[in-house]
């Protein structure tokens, strides 16, 4: 992973913070693509479950497409998100509490 040298103190621009999210996105597209060719195998294995495989597989592509569009939202409104979770986390404890 790329880390931007600063000296201490030096505050950082809104350039220097997209450079760093383009790194990041670039890195997680590059992990999720070796994930993906790794599983590839996995999936054109036949198996005695097929049904079951089946439905793996449609669970694991909404989940993916659901990832891809969070992602793309917390780009475009990423302090909605970041509150939406704090609110989530918060009725769950209070859930897990009682």
């Amino acid at each position: 992973m790329e880390q931007m040298s600063r000296e201490p103190g030096e505050k950082s621009t809104a350039a220097d913070l997209h450079a760093e999210i383009e790194a990041l996105r670039r890195e997680v597209a590059e992990l999720r693509t070796r994930r993906l060719a790794a599983a590839a195998p996995q999936r054109a294995a036949p198996s005695s479950g097929g049904g079951e495989l089946t439905m793996t597989d449609e669970l694991r592509a909404v989940m993916e497409e659901l990832a891809g569009s969070i992602e793309s939202g917390i780009g475009k409104r990423p302090v909605a998100y970041v509150l939406g979770a704090l609110l989530a986390g918060i009725l769950v404890g209070r859930m897990l509490s009682r």
